[in-house]
């Protein structure tokens, strides 16, 4: 049995980490719990046309004439680029 973190507010495997908090609460979220939507994940109209920036796991979703926002491939809001995302979960030291 792998040691996992949990998320932190359930007993679920964390799939997402937030890397800036350091004291050890409130880190740690399964993909249920993650708070999804961000301005960071928003380009603009001049910045889209200009990208060559192929994500393999994201797509673009016009939002209005002058923004677009980064989602995933089940069409969910991303969230903020200061998490870190792991499928398998993030091991216990």
């Amino acid at each position: 049995m792998t040691n996992h973190h949990q998320c932190c507010k359930c007993a679920n495997k964390a799939t997402w980490f937030y890397t800036p908090y350091s004291d050890g609460r409130d880190k740690y979220y399964c993909d249920n719990h993650i708070r999804r939507g961000c301005s960071c994940m928003w380009i603009t109209k001049e910045e889209y046309e200009h990208t060559s920036c192929e994500r393999e796991n994201w797509k673009l979703v016009k939002l209005s004439d002058t923004h677009y926002e980064y989602r995933d491939l089940m069409d969910q809001q991303l969230p903020c680029v200061e998490y870190d995302y792991c499928a398998e979960g993030f091991e216990k030291e």
